[in-house]
């Protein structure tokens, strides 16, 4: 018996789970690579689909075809089980980490669609070879197979999210939807227990990568008809915008600052290195003040800031100075917070802050705020001082 014979999770974060939610009932199904039919038995029992499977391997096929309703043990890359479904057409085609063991993948599924209906849908799997994991290990000059997993030492084909649009629409088939299974990183099996020594910069970049953690990308793809093509659609949990979470502690009247007693909030990427704390805070009846902590607890230069209250701009603080209209300000892990005394206990604290953390970015902002910081002093060491007006508190907009 083969190595894939996992039980079957119908988790949302499982590529069967993606799957066999988009089947519909007593439909006809082809399962190409069925393996031992962990879910040709959930298609035929609970969802009672007409299956029919093809399997290489004979104890694998046996074990299917319990469930089946009809079948073939053939190789797919040898195709006689073309000559076995002459005549035939299925609601449903699977190939569920089935390509990418396949040295012609393009060619099996050319032959598949022939027995495909018009309006017929093909549901596929194939596991994401630019996980940040294997980023990693490149990185270090490492490229380990394992028995199973995104480098099976069986897989001969590998994509990434920008390999599915032209491998699949060259074929002639439209991507309708993309679903994707995540695993964070570190957590694959190409470290199996293994600590990552990463330095903040090194992790700030893989978390920057949209689809840096998608395990496995699931597509429905249908024929591709005259005049146009159905536009793909992204609907999975795993590729959502990065964040990074940012605290706001609250000062309560009597009492001050606590250090349990914070709101998490979210800031969103919003352009390489920088993040985008964008929230609406309701302010209870004793606060006094809000401390904004920065992003991840992390250093951070916060390059744009604009708080208000019932359309009122607020001027924040920073090291015990008011913040300047238009200038950058830099948290360090000994000075974090940007502290925010509150106007009234009515409307709510409107945040609109861009915070850049250790990126390219992040080094050129700082290179710039050193070197504007030591033109200053050479002026005052000269006698001259061009920036004698006082800080404006009024905060620009971002």
């Amino acid at each position: 018996m083969s190595k894939y014979t996992a039980r079957i999770s119908l988790d949302e974060n499982s590529v069967s789970g993606l799957i066999l939610r988009r089947i519909h009932r007593e439909s006809t199904v082809l399962e190409l690579g069925c393996a031992a039919g962990r879910m040709t038995r959930y298609l035929s029992r609970e969802l009672g689909c007409r299956v029919c499977v093809i399997e290489k391997n004979r104890e694998d096929f046996d074990e299917a075809m319990r469930y089946a309703e009809e079948g073939i043990c053939a190789d797919l890359q040898e195709y006689s089980w073309c000559e076995y479904l002459v005549g035939r057409e299925f609601d449903y085609i699977l190939l569920t980490d089935v390509l990418e063991h396949l040295e012609d993948p393009g060619g099996v599924l050319k032959a598949a669609c022939r027995y495909l209906k018009e309006a017929g849908s093909l549901l596929v799997s194939v596991p994401n070879a630019a996980h940040n994991d294997i980023l990693i290990k490149l990185f270090h000059d490492r490229v380990d197979y394992t028995p199973t997993g995104l480098l099976d030492d069986t897989h001969v084909h590998f994509w990434g999210q920008a390999n599915l649009e032209p491998f699949f629409g060259g074929l002639g088939l439209a991507i309708s939807e993309v679903m994707t299974t995540s695993v964070p990183t570190g957590q694959t099996e190409q470290f199996g227990g293994e600590g990552l020594i990463l330095t903040r910069y090194e992790q700030n970049l893989l978390h920057e990568r949209r689809f840096g953690t998608v395990y496995q990308f699931v597509l429905l793809l249908r024929k591709e008809r005259e005049g146009g093509t159905v536009p793909s659609v992204f609907t999975d949990t795993a590729a959502r915008l990065p964040s990074l979470p940012a605290r706001i502690y609250l000062a309560r009247k009597g009492r001050g600052f606590a250090p349990e007693d914070y709101l998490e909030e979210r800031a969103f990427l919003a352009g390489r290195g920088a993040y985008r704390l964008h929230a609406a805070l309701s302010v209870p009846a004793d606060a006094e003040a809000v401390s904004i902590d920065p992003l991840d607890g992390q250093e951070t230069i916060w390059r744009d800031i604009r708080l208000s209250q019932g359309g009122t701009d607020i001027a924040a603080m920073h090291g015990g100075r008011y913040i300047c209209s238009g200038k950058p300000v830099y948290a360090s892990s000994g000075v974090p917070q940007i502290f925010v005394p509150l106007a009234d206990r009515l409307h709510p604290l409107m945040i609109d802050m861009v915070g850049i953390v250790s990126s390219e970015p992040f080094y050129r902002y700082l290179r710039d705020m050193l070197e504007e910081k030591d033109r200053r002093i050479r002026e005052l060491e000269n006698g001259k001082d061009d920036n004698t007006a006082p800080c404006q508190q009024n905060i620009p907009a971002v």
